[in-house]
């Protein structure tokens, strides 16, 4: 929790370092110490122990791995794509905020024990990003791009609930250790709940191409979107 925690309190913070720095390029290097931040955070989680907080997120041996490869990947990016970011236009700050905000739900989605926390988490994820696919304000491309990704997330996120009240439905609960995955024979509910989320990570996360005669998002999206989590 104290990564998540850190990631998101960082976040916040660059939204005001933007009122103050006026030079651009420091700011990178500013956004690249809280990814540092975050991730010496990230070892103190690991040192103090493992459970589950209020039923909703477990620190774990698998979360705290999966929270370290994020921040080195947000880290690496922001040092190969950070110099870019400038060329969008004048609120630099508030790109680097949003992708800290990203960052924080990414992490969420390894720490989830309950269904509740992982609906929260993909939408974390995903409303940072469409207003970083429409950053650039004077391309069309960029704003058709952040349209098109904001019906397909407003049409997926309700199927997303579907599949989420009908797991609730079949277990009575949204806590992932008392459903009893894995046990049992799996009942229609279920089936039906499996066959909602697949098209929300579909849509929301997975880089996949398009096949479609639509223009792909991903063609139209400015530098500061971070394009692996965007969809086609």
């Amino acid at each position: 929790m104290n990564a998540l925690i850190t990631t998101a309190v960082f976040g916040i913070i660059l939204m005001f370092v933007g009122l103050v720095v006026k030079q651009k390029q420091y700011i990178k290097y500013f956004a690249i110490a809280g990814t540092v931040l975050a991730f010496i955070a990230n070892l103190l989680d690991a040192q103090q122990g493992f459970g589950v907080l209020h039923g909703m997120v477990e620190v774990s041996s698998f979360s705290v791995l999966f929270n370290a490869v994020a921040i080195a990947s947000t880290a690496l990016y922001f040092l190969l794509c950070g110099s870019a970011f400038e060329k969008v236009g004048d609120d630099v700050a508030d790109y680097f905020a949003l992708i800290f905000f990203i960052l924080a739900g990414i992490m969420l989605t390894g720490a989830y024990s309950n269904l509740l926390m992982l609906f929260l988490a993909i939408e974390i994820i995903s409303i940072p990003q469409y207003i970083l696919a429409g950053a650039d304000k004077k391309n069309l491309k960029s704003n058709e791009a952040s349209l098109k990704y904001f019906l397909m997330g407003s049409f997926t996120t309700g199927i997303l609930l579907m599949g989420i009240a009908l797991i609730y439905g079949a277990t009575g609960t949204f806590d992932l250790r008392e459903m009893g995955l894995g046990t049992g024979e799996l009942s229609p509910w279920h089936c039906a709940a499996s066959s909602c989320w697949v098209l929300p990570w579909r849509l929301k996360c997975l880089p996949l191409p398009s096949t479609s005669g639509r223009p792909m998002c991903t063609m139209a999206l400015p530098p500061c979107s971070p394009h692996l989590w965007l969809p086609s």
